[in-house]
């Protein structure tokens, strides 16, 4: 029996998958993948479910599903299917595999399809299981990621709520920091799970690990963060960090961030934590730019109030008479100066003409 079941899956592997991706070719949201992405992990899941009939074939209980299931399914989410998307691919491989059996001597009518069946259900199963949890999960975060983001009233409160949101999304995740660009540095600008030990440090773009990540503009992960070069901070050093995975934040072509969050017990995190993080930075990008433009704008209405009234004090102290007009000729302030020799105040000035003195 298991010959006609599993074994057969596997001698008839290529032929399936074959008969599979021309099936799957013809959805209007697969047949523009290339080769590659189509098949993900499509052959990993075909020898899960031979693996699981054989299981159901001997009477013992179905082992978990397998990684490649959970894999399938949170790379399928992130490039936009639906779940009914990833059902129908799923029925095209079920369909693929009666096809081929149903074409071998003597097997047409086999009692072991019914075997097959079930495993096949059970994959199904799994994949909708892991896709709705991933999902549901990706939808809380980022209802939070929106509240933070108008409720914040400052860059460093939106950023610090961003990572606190972060570490509560898995018990894997205990230190996250993240860098804001300043020209050619990154200034750590919120951290969690790393004390006061990265307040006002700053590294060069290309330097460390964020450095690094800013400068190649692209995810980077470590295994052993503690003890690995690319690390510079000494508080990560001292942490005993082991997995770090640092992403950076692009807004209209430009780094504007980095971010990165740390384990002290996993040595790589999973697959969901690191696609969550993602999701996170892709959503939260636009709203630290917008944070970033409100502070830059802020800053620069400050200095110039400061230059303003650096210029007034000094033209109050000059023995001239002095005036300012607005582009309209409009007279809109004089000196102390001119206000002694007026014997007047700046309100009444406003509402005469200098010519009147």
């Amino acid at each position: 029996m298991r010959q006609s079941c599993s074994l057969l899956l596997r001698r008839h592997k290529e032929e399936i998958l074959e008969d599979w991706e021309a099936t799957a070719r013809t959805l209007h949201f697969s047949r523009e993948l290339d080769h590659a992405t189509l098949m993900d992990h499509i052959p990993e899941i075909l020898s899960w479910v031979a693996e699981m009939a054989d299981e159901l074939l001997d009477h013992r209980a179905p082992h978990c599903a397998g990684g490649a299931l959970e894999l399938h399914a949170i790379e399928r989410l992130d490039l936009g299917f639906r779940l009914e998307e990833v059902a129908i691919e799923l029925g095209l491989l079920r369909n693929s595999i009666r096809r081929v059996w149903e074409h071998l001597p003597g097997l047409a009518h086999d009692p072991a399809i019914h075997t097959l069946d079930q495993a096949l259900d059970l994959m199904m199963a799994a994949t909708v299981e892991c896709y709705s949890r991933a999902r549901d999960r990706t939808q809380r975060v980022l209802e939070h990621i929106a509240n933070a983001a108008l409720e914040s009233r400052s860059l460093d409160e939106l950023l610090q709520r961003l990572l606190h949101i972060l570490v509560g999304t898995s018990p894997s995740i205990h230190l996250a920091a993240i860098h804001v660009r300043e020209g050619e540095y990154l200034h750590v600008r919120a951290s969690v799970g790393l004390g006061d030990g990265t307040a006002r440090s700053a590294l060069r773009i290309g330097e460390g690990f964020a450095g690094t990540i800013a400068a190649l503009r692209k995810p980077l992960e470590l295994r052993a963060g503690a003890t690995d070069p690319l690390v510079k901070r000494q508080v990560l050093r001292d942490s005993g960090v082991r997995a770090l995975y640092g992403i950076p934040l692009i807004q209209d072509g430009e780094v504007i961030a980095v971010a990165h969050m740390g384990s002290l017990t996993q040595g790589e995190f999973s697959v969901d934590d690191k696609r969550m993080f993602r999701a996170m930075a892709a959503r939260a990008t636009e709203a630290v730019f917008q944070h970033m433009l409100r502070e830059t704008a802020e800053r620069t209405t400050e200095v110039l109030r400061e230059r303003e009234l650096e210029f007034r004090t000094l033209a109050d102290n000059v023995p001239q008479l002095a005036w300012m007009a607005d582009g309209n000729g409009a007279f809109y302030w004089y000196n102390k100066r001119w206000l002694d020799y007026a014997g007047t105040t700046l309100d009444e000035m406003r509402r005469s003409h200098p010519r009147q003195y």
